[in-house]
Order: structure tokens, then C-alpha cells, then sequence
């Protein structure tokens, strides 16, 4: 007993888990580890902290479910404590978001402790992961060909959560529910070795153990390196991606010839940064992906792409990599021009005004368009790229496929749809607006009636995101 007692208060110091006086929300499951936790905290007169307890119930074990309830919800009350439950039928949430069971209750605790913590406007939330936990996390993350910051393991302490028994064993654990005599319940699920941490657990350590019987202190010790050293890399990567990216709504770039400069290590890590910042967080990411993606960086092909789990998708766009999110394809709107004035389109607006024939052509800008209203009346349309559109450059005698305007512009393909095509009555291209204009209804000496056509777009449509290094 005394030995996990002390254990935990090496692990809260050295870490700064809790602030005396302070509010904790415990995760409790009823099994062994987190009764124990929830006793051990609620006994620490040192630091008086204020519990809060927390229960999901999974659903999926029938009246064994139903007891770990009523067993945590027991407990809370023989200390006084308040106690937040949720039932969540994990099975049904895996099948409508496509998950493993495992993936779904892991999300479901995740949103259920979330909103308890904002809930109880708490710290933290004390969460029961011990030695033996971290050395089953470091080889299933090994065996799914994670990278350093994988085998780093789980830490005392990661954003809301903490983790004080996480330099304890099993063992320990064990010693001490005898030794208060304190009451657990045990889950039938645990023995199912189905569960890749179950054949961990009940096979791989073991046979481990063979070779080093102090395996678990061993995996524990090596992904505490891992993680000192993670830490130093993740800031220097973190400096290079401030300094590199290019971060707009739903996208991310780098130049590829700055990434290049990186070294592995830090490379991967500022990918890693990137998809972060678009997904919230990592799941799903192994190292293979990371090195997919380092593949795009030496592709000679000027514009490649990978897919990655939960939609995220990385590109190389000439000499730019591109994070986003895959979205549905656009849906192709066309919109009607009946005359002038400011009408509004997919992107923007359009200001359309009577000018002089005289007009200026040395005064327009790259957004403005002159065109004859003599050669081409209202009503005009406006609508996005289509694949196979053609039009006669201004100055030009032949035909060119937008497509290989596109092209020679550098225009990469997510952005080509954000263009608008401005057509007459008869459906002909008049100008890619604010990209090009093609030779219909261009204003002469003989035209009578001239019109200015000015494209607003809601935000800046750079060919190419621009980065001042």
C-alpha cells in the first residue's frame, strides 16, 4: 500500500498534476485500477482536492454494465461525492459513424468527459492508466508502425488529462484493493482476445517477460525517453511551421522547397502539426502516412496527391503541399445577369456598369473586363469551370481548353471551380474573369454601347497562395 501511495505522489509532484483545494473530475469504470484511483485521490489530505466522479456506461454487457453503474454510482455516494453518468449505446454509435467498437467507445468517453469537465468548470480529469497500460500502448502503436512521438507512450499530463498512476504497476494496484479490502467489478470484455490490447496484454507481455522480466518498467522507461526527446523535436518543429505554413480556412501549405530543407524528423513532425490543425487531432495516422506524404515532396509529377483517414487529403500543387479536408464535390451553380448593377455569385460579386467605348484599356485592372454590349446582350450568365470548356483567346486566333489555361497559369485543380465563367446569351465564354478574356465581344472603334465588368470575390483568389520567406 504504501508503495503506490508513494508511486502516485512522486508522479503528482514531479508533474504538477493538481493544485491543492483544487476540482478533479475521476473517471471511473468500477473495474479494479480506477476504484482504486478514486479512493487513493479522495484519502490525499495534502492536497484536499474537490472530486467529481464520472461514469459511462458502454451498453454492451448487458446486466454487467448495469452493475458497474449502480457499483460507481454506490461509491460516490458513501464519499459524498457527486456523480455524472451517461449511458451510450457504443454498439449502435460504431455502426452509424463507421467505427470499431473500440474507436466508437473511445469517442464517446472523449465527448462524455468533455463535457463533464465544462460542465464542473473542473481542471482536470484524473484518468486510471498505469506502467502496465503504458507498455501495452507502446507495442500496439509498434506493432501499427508508429513513429517516435507514438512509442513516446501516454504522459503524467496531456492537455485536461492526467494520469498519477501512470509510473505504477499493475502489481501495486492489485496490493493496495486488497489491502483496503476495496470493492471492484471485473469486466468479462478483458479476457476477449479479439482485442488486439487483450492479446497484448495476456500473450505478447507475457512471452516477453520470458526475455526481460522487468519488461513492463523497461517499456515505460524507454518511451520516457522517447517522449523527453519528442518534446524538444515538437518545439523545434513547431517554430518551422510558423514560419513556413500558410494556414486558410480548411487548407494548409508549405513550399516544398523549404520542407525539403528539414530535417526527417522535424519534417514529419510539422505534418503532423498540419493535420492536427485541421482534424483536432491524430487518430489514424501512422507512420506509413508520414512517409506517403514525404514521397509527394521528390514526385516529379507537378501536381499528385494522397488521401488519408477521416477525409483529410494532402497534394502536391506545384511547388506547394497542400493540407485540407476532402469536401463534396461543388455543385454547379449558374447564375443569371439581367443587366447592370452589383449582382451577387458563388464567390463574390460582380459590379456591372455603362462605360465611354473610349474606355481606357490601359487602365483595367485584372479583375475588370470590357465588353460590347452591342456584340453580346444581356442576359449573360455566370457559372464555374466545366471540364472540356474551350474559348478563343483574347488576341488569339485559335481555340484553347481552359483546362490547359489553367495549366499554364498554375492554377491547381481545387481552385479552378472557384473561377467564374462569364458567358453570353449564346452560352460563348466571354472572359475567365479575373484570369483571362477571350475574344468575344471585344469593344472596337465601332461599338456604340460599352460595358465594365468588375469582379469582387469574397476572399483574395491567389493563383498560387503567396509566402514570404
Amino acid at each position: 500500500m504504501v508503495t503506490l501511495i508513494n508511486t502516485v505522489l512522486a508522479t503528482i509532484r514531479r508533474n504538477s498534476l493538481f493544485s491543492t483545494g483544487t476540482k478533479i473530475i475521476v473517471a471511473v469504470s468500477g473495474g479494479i485500477d480506477s476504484m482504486v484511483l478514486l479512493e487513493l485521490l479522495q484519502s490525499m489530505e495534502e492536497y484536499r482536492l474537490h472530486l467529481v466522479v464520472a461514469h459511462l456506461n458502454h451498453q454492451l454487457r448487458g446486466e454487467e454494465s448495469e452493475g458497474d453503474e449502480e457499483l460507481v454510482r454506490g461509491s460516490a455516494g458513501r464519499y459524498g461525492l457527486s456523480c455524472h453518468v451517461r449511458r451510450v449505446d457504443v454498439q449502435a454509435l460504431a455502426r452509424s459513424e463507421k467505427r470499431s467498437l473500440e474507436d466508437a467507445g473511445r469517442e464517446a468517453r472523449q465527448r462524455f468527459l468533455e463535457s463533464v469537465l465544462r460542465e464542473e468548470g473542473a481542471e482536470s480529469v484524473a484518468l486510471a492508466h498505469h506502467g502496465d497500460d503504458q507498455a501495452e500502448t507502446v507495442l500496439m502503436r509498434l506493432l501499427r508502425g508508429s513513429g517516435a512521438a507514438g512509442l513516446a507512450g501516454m504522459s503524467p499530463r496531456s492537455g485536461w488529462k492526467v494520469r498519477p498512476f501512470l509510473d505504477a504497476t499493475r502489481q501495486e494496484i492489485v496490493a493496495y484493493a486488497e489491502y483496503r479490502k476495496i470493492i471492484f467489478r471485473e469486466d468479462s470484455s478483458n479476457s476477449d482476445r479479439s482485442f488486439l490490447r487483450n492479446r497484448v496484454r495476456h500473450e505478447l507481455l507475457p512471452l516477453l517477460g520470458t526475455y526481460n522480466p522487468l519488461i513492463t518498467r523497461t517499456l515505460g522507461a524507454t518511451a520516457s525517453i522517447l517522449a523527453a526527446d519528442d518534446e524538444i523535436l515538437n518545439r523545434i518543429a513547431e517554430e518551422q511551421f510558423l514560419l513556413m505554413s500558410t494556414v486558410a480556412p480548411g487548407e494548409i501549405f508549405f513550399p516544398v522547397a523549404q520542407l525539403l530543407t528539414q530535417p526527417d524528423g522535424v519534417r514529419y513532425r510539422v505534418y503532423r502539426r498540419a493535420l492536427r490543425e485541421l482534424n483536432g487531432d491524430l487518430h489514424g495516422i501512422s507512420s506509413r502516412h508520414l512517409l506517403d506524404l514525404d514521397k509527394l515532396l521528390a514526385h516529379s509529377a507537378p501536381s499528385c496527391s494522397v488521401s488519408l483517414p477521416r477525409k483529410l487529403r494532402v497534394e502536391r500543387v506545384y511547388d506547394l503541399l497542400r493540407f485540407s479536408r476532402r469536401t463534396p464535390s461543388a455543385v454547379d451553380a449558374e447564375f443569371s445577369i439581367d443587366g447592370f448593377g452589383p449582382h451577387r455569385i458563388s464567390g463574390g460579386e460582380l459590379l456591372i456598369s455603362p462605360v465611354s467605348p473610349l474606355f481606357s484599356l490601359e487602365s483595367l485592372t485584372p479583375v475588370q473586363t470590357l465588353v460590347s454590349l452591342d456584340e453580346a446582350p444581356f442576359p449573360w450568365s455566370v457559372r464555374q469551370f466545366r471540364e472540356g470548356d474551350r474559348m478563343i483567346p483574347f488576341g488569339m486566333t485559335g481555340s484553347k481548353k481552359l483546362k490547359d489555361l489553367f495549366i499554364d497559369l498554375k492554377l491547381p485543380r481545387h481552385r479552378r471551380r472557384e473561377v467564374p465563367i462569364l458567358c453570353d446569351r449564346e452560352g460563348r465564354i466571354v472572359a475567365v474573369l479575373g484570369v483571362r478574356r477571350s475574344a468575344v465581344a471585344p469593344v472596337t472603334a465601332a461599338t456604340r454601347e460599352a460595358v465594365l465588368v468588375e469582379f469582387i470575390p469574397a476572399r483574395t483568389l491567389h493563383l498560387l497562395p503567396r509566402h514570404d520567406s
